[in-house]
């Protein structure tokens, strides 16, 4: 499975978006760290994609 696959790695995918954002500012990449607020979003963002796709199968295979 893939680094950013899951909620888990949230933390990964946030940094990897500061990395984007600090792309031409003064703050060098690799000192750029997420804010808790980006973490949570991501582990959210996660979390109801996880629960739509659940709900999708699940009511697939109880269709008539």
């Amino acid at each position: 499975m893939s680094e950013f696959a899951s909620g888990r790695d949230a933390y990964h995918l946030s940094r990897f978006g500061e990395q984007l954002d600090a792309i031409g500012s003064t703050t060098p990449v690799d000192e750029v760290e997420p804010a808790n607020r980006r973490v949570v979003l991501a582990q959210f963002c996660f979390l109801f994609l996880a629960a739509l796709g659940a709900f999708t199968a699940l009511s697939g295979a109880f269709a008539p």
